[in-house]
């Protein structure tokens, strides 16, 4: 962000009025239109107060107000000590950020598309560092991860909100740890600070974003070097299968081992 006067008046003409709320996400057809498109808005704590109108009292909270990058070495990221500590990260996330736009839509070119238009909008008043692409696994495999197990298992489910409504009345994964509002929304039941919180924080969160390598081919090859040690009445196939289900905590349909332990 580089004009915070300028950044502020068309972020409330062109990017307020497109942004997607839980509501509006979780009411959508399924599967959504073709031309559905998803948009979301981060702040780090460093971009809250170059907006102005913050102070960072206001914010109450530390490891927010730090940020990753000055707090990189408490959580454990390799780096080298240099007057200060440089974690060892990829080139294009060593800086200081404002903020993330996090984009979403079926179609890559309709992403592409609002890009464009949301780079000519907010011109000189913000500066692109990254552009980060992410792709779900095709066709019969989009509800998995990367890796080929089935995802959203271990997604906490909220009473009020993810379930019990007129939309989603039961839980969708029987078994996920069902957790209070304010664990992840502030302002509810839950929030630690909730009465220290300012007005303005009220049904606002916290997002974590973090770049990993996901190695899948090596972690197949892993599997079949490793899983016919660990398992060798089976064959490789299912040996390799098995292992990665120990590690994963479920088979790659989801199945948890609980249940069924064995091919």
């Amino acid at each position: 962000m580089t004009l915070p006067v300028s950044f502020r008046r068309t972020f409330g003409s062109f990017i307020l009025p497109k942004i997607i709320s839980a509501y509006d996400l979780t009411s959508q057809p399924s599967p959504p239109r073709d031309d559905f498109l998803g948009v979301n808005i981060a702040f780090t704590g460093d971009g809250l107060l170059f907006t102005g109108g913050l102070s960072d009292w206001e914010l109450k909270d530390e490891s927010f107000m730090m940020g990753q990058f000055r707090d990189s070495q408490s959580l454990g990221d390799p780096g080298t000590s240099r007057g200060r500590w440089i974690p060892d990260w990829d080139e294009d996330f060593l800086y200081l950020s404002d903020g993330i736009f996090i984009i979403t839509a079926l179609k890559e070119n309709i992403a592409d598309s609002f890009v464009k238009d949301l780079e000519a909008k907010f011109s000189a008043s913000i500066e692109k560092r990254v552009l980060v692409k992410c792709q779900r696994r095709p066709g019969s495999e989009a509800q998995s991860n990367h890796f080929g197990y089935r995802a959203g298992m271990s997604n906490p489910q909220i009473n009020g909100a993810t379930f019990g409504t007129t939309m989603q009345p039961n839980i969708q994964y029987p078994g996920s740890p069902i957790i209070r509002m304010g664990e992840i929304v502030m302002g509810y039941d839950g929030d630690e600070d909730k009465r220290s919180r300012s007005d303005w924080a009220k049904d606002g969160s916290f997002m974590v974003t973090r770049h990993l390598h996901t190695l899948v081919p090596e972690f197949d090859f892993f599997l079949l070097e490793h899983g016919p040690k660990a398992f060798p009445q089976e064959s490789v196939k299912d040996a390799a299968d098995h292992l990665g289900a120990r590690l994963f905590g479920r088979w790659k349909d989801g199945t948890q081992l609980q249940i069924s332990c064995s091919v």
